[in-house]
């Protein structure tokens, strides 16, 4: 929704409430579909793993007996590169555009909404986050949706060499909404 000078408080502040969680959707979904595939080729190729490679694609730690974290730039370049049996990841942020636009501008405004603050940015001497989060443009919004979706097809065909199994994953429409049929 476009901020017009009819628009009342709780409009903008609805509009704005959307954006961010259209944002944040786009990031939990990339997340779940990189675990989805680690997952999947860790069940399948167990036994002919290394102990760092079962480490990573499971996230545990199994000498210390906890979790270990990876963050999304790691699952991204990680599980690649283990499930294509790869000596470095075959999509990086110099070879995929995608990629590089979500791990920079897409998570400086995801990182607006999860993790707020109002202090300055060291060398720009701005409340860069605090600005994205109170005024989300939607133009940026749905950047980060179209370049979410295209990034996780590279990702598929990259470990799969096809897209086959995302024939449910829908582009939006001409006029920038997604068809019905993704909705029920």
């Amino acid at each position: 929704m476009a901020i017009r000078p009819e628009s009342t408080k709780m409009m903008v502040k609805e509009s704005n409430g959307l954006k961010h969680a259209c944002v944040t959707a786009a990031f939990y979904f990339a997340e779940a579909y990189l675990n989805g595939i680690a997952f999947d080729f860790y069940v399948d190729n167990e036994k002919s793993l290394s102990e760092k490679e079962v480490e990573l694609l499971t996230e545990w730690d199994a000498r210390k007996k906890r979790p270990r974290h990876l963050g999304l730039r790691d699952k991204f370049l990680q599980y690649s590169r283990i499930i294509t049996k790869s000596q470095q990841p075959p999509l990086r942020e110099d070879n995929c555009p995608e990629l590089e636009f979500f791990l920079t501008r897409a998570k400086l405004l995801r990182d607006s909404v999860v993790h707020a603050s109002p202090k300055l940015e060291p060398d720009l001497f701005e409340p860069i986050k605090e600005k994205s989060f109170h005024n989300p443009q939607m133009t940026a919004c749905e950047e980060v949706v179209d370049k979410t979706i295209v990034l996780v097809r590279k990702v598929e065909v990259t470990v799969r060499g096809n897209d086959g199994r995302l024939d449910w994953l829908k582009d939006r429409g001409a006029e920038g909404f997604f068809d019905e049929s993704v909705f029920s």
